[in-house]
């Protein structure tokens, strides 16, 4: 299991205000996850953050789409056991920081509110039904596509396509497609460069509490036992896995720079290699995850925190 990350990073690759952002950011989801989960009240929060003081009437319509679907997902939970990672919690917190990150978009002008409003009602239930499955082939978010548009459709200006687009954008495998794409290295997709950026936004949304050290713990825990049985149950729970977890991401969006996010993720990578140097086991990342995989658990945890610290 991934307890190592215990501490919050201070690296001078971040500045002050990022570390206090992110720092708050975790301390927030804390909080949440020690109170019953609250859907509705995350689609509300993270309207308000992307619309400002004066939202249009488009947005408010959005909105209300939005908080109608979190609460036919709260319905459809009632009575029912969630999973361990692919719960309301994680849909909440995918929601706000979907929010901070498309207020970031809007504000650098890269795409209007009413397409952040899209992207929220996309990462709302983006996983709705989510079988616990490590690797559906993009079957799952079909299935969540199909479920979150029967309640919210029809949207004005394309929105349902919109919203289909963002959440099939969600499979795992997609991550660097979509990357391509909104940095133009690829050819646009057929709801234009907007939407591309969008659904990049959504993936490093998607997973944006695993990159917090002080939640990354139980995040790959909660995946661990969901996943339990499976290969890809034993790798989430691994130093390797987590390394190439954070691999996986090393393109980020402007917004997400603008957040801390890259800066985080980098200062996790090198702490790898600053476990390696100290060992004598290597000089790259990867030597360090292989050589704490090979200690016991608390004593991976406190070079790896303590590494940390100081990347």
């Amino acid at each position: 299991m991934l307890d190592h990350a215990s501490v919050m990073v201070s690296s001078s690759r971040m500045t002050g205000a990022q570390e206090d952002t992110l720092a708050a950011i975790a301390e927030r989801f804390a909080a949440m996850r020690a109170a019953p989960p609250d859907l509705p009240h995350a689609v509300a929060t993270a309207f308000a953050t992307v619309a400002g003081p004066d939202p249009s009437p488009e947005l408010r319509a959005l909105q209300a789409a939005g908080e109608k679907l979190a609460r036919a997902i709260d319905a459809s939970m009632q009575g029912r056991p969630e999973l361990p990672y692919h719960n309301r919690y994680h849909f909440a917190e995918a929601v706000l920081a979907m929010g901070w990150l498309c207020r970031v978009a809007r504000e650098r002008g890269r795409f209007p509110a009413s397409l952040a409003g899209l992207g929220i009602i996309a990462m709302t239930g983006h996983d709705w039904g989510h079988d616990g499955s490590s690797n559906g082939h993009g079957r799952l978010e079909r299935e969540a596509a199909d479920a979150v548009l029967r309640v919210v459709a029809p949207l004005p200006y394309s929105g349902s396509e919109v919203v289909r687009t963002v959440i099939i954008g969600t499979d795992p495998s997609r991550v660097a497609e979509n990357a391509a794409r909104a940095a133009g290295k690829l050819p646009p997709g057929k709801l234009g460069r907007d939407v591309d950026l969008l659904c990049k936004i959504a993936n490093e949304a998607d997973v944006f509490t695993s990159f917090l050290p002080t939640l990354a713990w139980h995040q790959a825990a909660a995946l661990a036992e969901e996943w339990r049985g499976t290969e890809a149950g034993v790798k989430v729970g691994k130093y390797a896995g987590r390394l190439a977890f954070l691999r996986t991401y090393d393109c980020f969006s402007t917004p997400a720079r603008s957040l801390g996010l890259a800066a985080l993720r980098d200062a996790q990578v090198d702490a790898f290699a600053h476990v390696a140097e100290r060992l004598g086991s290597g000089a790259s990342p990867e030597d360090g995850a292989a050589a704490l995989d090979r200690m016991p658990r608390e004593k991976a945890r406190a070079l790896y925190s303590a590494a940390l610290e100081n990347a």
